[in-house]
């Protein structure tokens, strides 16, 4: 019998030992197997592979068995900056952990299970790795945000004859109200 693996497969149990695993048909994509002990490598996800198993003495006898390489999981997701951070918009394969890559020394959090990022520096790009973890073959993605510049609402005021007028202005296009009424 056959256990798949996720490059592969490995031979779980054999009736007659000392005999020799080759492919059959031979596959153009890289697989490998060991005649010795019919471990599979190099195989790819989703590929289905026959393996031929000959005993050796007086009368040899020839089987052949079929196995699919695991697939891999699908680690990708997207993030959306926020004033003080991101969240995850969209995610293929959710359960398994966000981490940051490389962590982070200005204090920036990062929630495990959502991956949401709180306390980060505006204009600061940060890098997180998201790991599957819901199956036998788990795949890991990293993506960066940069968390959104926040606008620098300082302002100076001139005194005139009528109270005052804005005198320095550090972003523009915001608006001014009295605080309070």
């Amino acid at each position: 019998s056959i256990l798949a693996t996720c490059d592969g497969a490995i031979i779980a149990s054999v009736v007659q030992l000392g005999g020799t695993y080759s492919f059959n048909p031979l596959p153009t994509d890289g697989a490998i197997i060991d005649p010795v002990t019919g471990t599979v490598t190099n195989g790819i996800p989703d590929t289905t592979y026959s393996i031929q198993y000959v005993t050796n003495g007086i009368c040899p006898s020839t089987s052949i068995f079929s196995f699919t390489v695991r697939p891999e999981e699908d680690a990708s997701f997207s993030m959306i900056p926020t004033c003080d951070g991101a969240f995850v918009d969209t995610i293929s394969e959710p359960g398994g952990t966000f981490i940051f890559d490389p962590v982070p020394t200005d204090g920036a959090v990062i929630d495990m299970t959502t991956g949401t990022i709180s306390n980060g520096t505006s204009g600061v790009t940060y890098f997180v790795r998201y790991t599957t973890n819901t199956g036998f073959c788990p795949d890991t993605q990293v993506n960066s945000v940069t968390v959104e510049t926040t606008n620098d609402s300082t302002f100076t005021m001139a005194p005139n004859c009528n109270g005052g007028s804005v005198d320095s202005l550090a972003t523009l296009g915001g608006v001014f109200s009295f605080n309070p009424n």
